[in-house]
């Protein structure tokens, strides 16, 4: 088994889940078992195992049921993880996409949104992107005004990391309003604003409405 993930076994099952593939049983079943077993894993070891797109292709193969929850639960864990491993396993429980869980684990995207860590930075972002992602259906109005919250107080920095924030808020308010569609007046790539400059008013204007 360990000969299988070192050969990029998990990688290899993500690129067939992520095009709409069905998993064969077995295959499955090696998730489960790899999942269940690895209870540690920093960036080092996840470079080579890729245990990140091993959770991404289980959260595509399964349904969400309370066991397969918390399975995945467990990576939420940054004192047992590596950075990757914690985004993915966020991303499962709470995007469209996986599983759509959002609305179950408001408690944790807060966490980690408000926490500003340089080695959880991927997690961070996911989480950011998870609750623009809810918000888009949901239009949930405490939660809209959280995230505008914290885009208030990043603008008023001038750091790096404000503008970092400024630009993964923004694009949870595009998400928020336009979902997976592309019109003109959104920007595709947000790391290449210049921020405040780039900053559509009338996004942000659109988002306070809808806060209420």
């Amino acid at each position: 088994m360990r000969k299988n993930l070192e050969n990029g076994k998990m990688a290899e099952l993500f690129e067939k889940a992520k095009w709409g593939t069905a998993l064969a049983d077995d295959e499955v079943s090696f998730l489960r078992e790899q999942l269940h077993a690895i209870n540690t894993c920093d960036w080092k070891q996840n470079s080579t195992i890729k245990l990140h797109l091993g959770i991404l292709s289980f959260g595509l193969c399964v349904e969400p049921n309370q066991h397969n929850k918390e399975l995945i639960e467990k990576f939420i864990n940054t004192d047992s993880f590596d950075d990757s491993i914690v985004a993915s396993a966020i991303k499962v429980l709470c995007l469209h996409q996986y599983w759509n869980l959002a609305a179950s684990y408001k408690d944790v995207l807060h966490g980690f949104i408000d926490w500003d860590n340089d080695m959880y930075e991927e997690t961070r972002a996911a989480a950011i992107n998870c609750m623009g992602d809810y918000l888009h259906t949901t239009q949930d109005k405490e939660e809209i005004l959280y995230l505008l919250s914290k885009y208030d107080y990043a603008i008023k920095g001038s750091t790096n990391e404000d503008k970092s924030l400024i630009r993964l808020l923004y694009e949870a308010f595009q998400i928020i309003l336009w979902g997976n569609k592309y019109p003109k007046e959104r920007i595709i790539c947000v790391w290449d604003m210049k921020v405040p400059k780039d900053i559509s008013s009338s996004v942000i204007n659109r988002v306070r409405q809808m806060g209420g």
